[in-house]
């Protein structure tokens, strides 16, 4: 039976080991000067060559070569390193931690042995691979023998997980992070193995498995072996597609060319076509959100990364490409697939996700708006300006609505009486529901924050063109600052009636959205949106905020909102007014509405009601407690005599 090709090209010297240049350095300086540790924990990712680091070094350990020293270069064909190689050396002991992570198991294979002197070589190692895996008794069997280790073992613990190995061993180990490889790496390596097999592979072949394999060496070279065996010796770039299933770099570009002319009909016949070869769908939008990567990776670089492993002709398409998509609909190409693929784990069909995907990029017009980031808005995250990127100007000057508004204001009750009889579909961006025509009243739906961003400025009153701008430019502080708040604004909305004559914005309403108001200061909108005004109050005093929830609106007279609490509430009352509530209150509004209001807090008249007496509740005395419990459970009562 043939020996598999990740096997046979195993390394066997230092020199051997592509791309964790550090570890080699640093152990074959161990041999030469003598310094070698008694316990080594080499982590990183699966393939990277952790396992075959330590064989190599325990051959270094006890090769024949070193004339019973140790050595940095092992011949690899002494009969020590041979039973070494081939896993039969009774010096050199690995024990896979997953399958044996009991105490009982450790203490029999490991601690039982340690103690016995080495029986071909001069020193004996022990290789715990995916050490995580032992169990918390296990570790402590384990830290004594590698506290006080005898003169003749060396340990080498190998791990994907190190957060998981307990400190107490990781102080008495030195530490090993082996990198995961490039796409440069990983082709020079297949490229050895093909030309000493005499395997014939195009280089673009050579790329895909490399990319495919993740930085993982050992599924590189077993896809390269995999792939011999299905070419029979001559791989070519379509049969590496066929088998891992990769879609085609033209199919990509096409895709995204489409998307960016705005071509719903040419999309969804391209999702016919994928339907038609039997490509696997949730693969190619994976594939697909490497390619955006790499868009926006080459758009902001000068010298693109080596890991991308391009050719020249496959940089210059896709900085041509690069160029002509901008980096807002690139980011929410990449958010969209990104819920596909979400949805798609949850059970979702995978052709329908991905043509919901392009249907929505399509759609997406440089007139409508890319939905916000979470923690970012207009280039901001948290507030803070962020770095001006080329391609995002024209995403943020479109949040300024290019055709006719609506006169209709954008209160949370208009969005909840809407979206209550037309739901929004799951995944439906803010771009979509933020969408505002000539023809329709009120934007879809506003009972997500991300929508309420982005119909903000869609619903605000009638503004000349030249001043939209400057609005937007403004208003843009308070929406940072109110968006969380607005998230649970509809709630607030069912118990309050709504009467739709009222809500013709008045010249006051006018100047609020002008100087960046989100609601109008208009007595329906701040009943409407009282609870908008209570989270943003929460936000700065939550006592403040919780003694307001307790109150309704009640009146606006000028300048003065009236807070209506019920009988009985005259602490609330008091709250309101005392030390600087009432500015925090009037900084809030100020906030919100784009006018110096200030609240007086009024007290319901009538008397306050009355809270009857629960019997259950009342605190009994002694001797009715004794009479309940002679009753209830048949109990009688013992003198003791007089208690302390």
């Amino acid at each position: 039976m043939s020996v598999s090709l990740y096997r046979k090209y195993r390394p066997a010297r230092f020199e051997d080991i592509v791309g964790q240049d550090h570890v080699a350095r640093t152990l074959v300086n161990a041999l030469v000067q003598d310094r070698v540790s008694h316990a080594y924990l080499f982590t990183g990712p699966r393939g990277t060559g952790k396992t075959s680091t330590a064989k190599i070094l325990a051959m270094a350990l006890n090769c024949e070569a070193g004339k019973g020293s140790a050595t940095p270069t092992p011949d690899g064909t002494c009969p020590v390193c041979e039973a070494i190689r081939r896993g039969s050396s009774l010096d050199v002991v690995e024990m896979d931690a997953a399958s044996n992570r009991t105490v009982e198991e450790v203490t029999e294979t490991l601690l039982d042995k340690v103690h016995f002197a080495p029986l071909e070589g001069r020193m004996k190692v022990y290789i715990l691979d995916e050490v995580h895996m032992l169990s918390g008794h296990a570790f402590n069997a384990l830290l004594k023998t590698l506290e006080e280790p005898p003169a003749h073992a060396v340990f080498v613990l190998a791990t994907t997980e190190p957060h998981k190995v307990p400190a107490t061993i990781l102080s008495r180990c030195q530490r090993f992070d082996f990198r995961r490889p490039s796409v440069p790496e990983v082709v020079s390596v297949l490229s050895g193995i093909a030309r000493r097999e005499d395997i014939e592979v195009d280089e673009a072949a050579l790329s895909v498995i490399a990319r495919a394999a993740g930085g993982s060496f050992r599924d590189a070279i077993g896809v390269l072996d995999q792939l011999a065996t299905y070419s029979e010796g001559s791989i070519s770039l379509q049969q590496t597609l066929d088998v891992l299933g990769v879609a085609r770099h033209d199919l990509l570009f096409e895709v995204v060319d489409l998307t960016n002319d705005h071509d719903t009909q040419g999309a969804l016949l391209f999702v016919d076509r994928l339907n038609q070869a039997g490509t696997d769908y949730n693969q190619f939008m994976k594939d697909l959100l490497s390619h955006l990567r790499d868009l926006y990776v080459v758009k902001h670089t000068v010298e693109p990364p080596t890991s991308m492993a391009l050719t020249e002709e496959q940089l210059t398409t896709l900085q041509s490409q690069a160029n002509r998509v901008s980096t807002a609909r690139t980011l929410e190409f990449i958010d969209l697939l990104g819920e596909g693929l979400r949805a798609i784990r949850q059970g979702s069909e995978p052709r329908l996700e991905l043509e919901l995907a392009l249907i929505k990029m399509t759609a997406l017009t440089q007139d409508s708006p890319a939905r916000p980031r979470p923690g970012l808005s207009d280039g901001t995250a948290g507030g803070v300006p962020g770095p001006d990127i080329p391609g995002m100007q024209e995403s943020r000057s479109s949040k300024a609505p290019s055709g006719p508004t609506p006169a209709v204001p954008p209160s949370s009750g208009a969005a909840a009486r809407t979206s209550s009889t037309e739901p929004t579909p799951r995944g439906t961006s803010a771009a979509d529901v933020g969408r505002v025509s000539e023809a329709e009243p009120a934007p879809e739906s506003a009972r997500t924050s991300r929508t309420a961003a982005a119909t903000g400025a869609a619903a605000s009153p009638q503004v000349e063109p030249a001043t939209r701008s400057a609005l937007d430019q403004e208003a843009r502080p308070v929406v940072e600052d109110t968006e969380a708040p607005r998230t649970n604004q509809a709630a607030a909305d069912d118990d309050v009636p709504h009467d739709d004559s009222k809500l013709q914005m008045s010249d006051e309403a006018h100047q609020g959205a002008a100087r960046g108001a989100i609601i109008p200061p208009e007595l329906e909108h701040l009943r409407r949106a009282w609870k908008v005004v209570i989270d943003a109050v929460h936000k700065r005093r939550a006592g403040l905020a919780a003694v307001l929830g307790e109150g309704r609106v009640e009146s606006l007279e000028g300048d003065e909102l009236i807070i209506r609490f019920p009988a009985g509430f005259g602490f609330q009352v008091d709250q309101v007014g005392r030390g600087d509530n009432p500015q925090i209150i009037a900084a809030v509004l100020r906030q919100l509405t784009g006018r110096d209001l200030h609240v007086s807090a009024r007290l319901a008249a009538g008397p306050a009601p009355e809270v009857p007496e629960d019997e259950d509740a009342r605190i009994l005395t002694r001797d009715e407690l004794i009479r309940a419990l002679k009753q209830e459970f048949d109990a009688r009562l013992i003198d003791d005599g007089p208690t302390r």
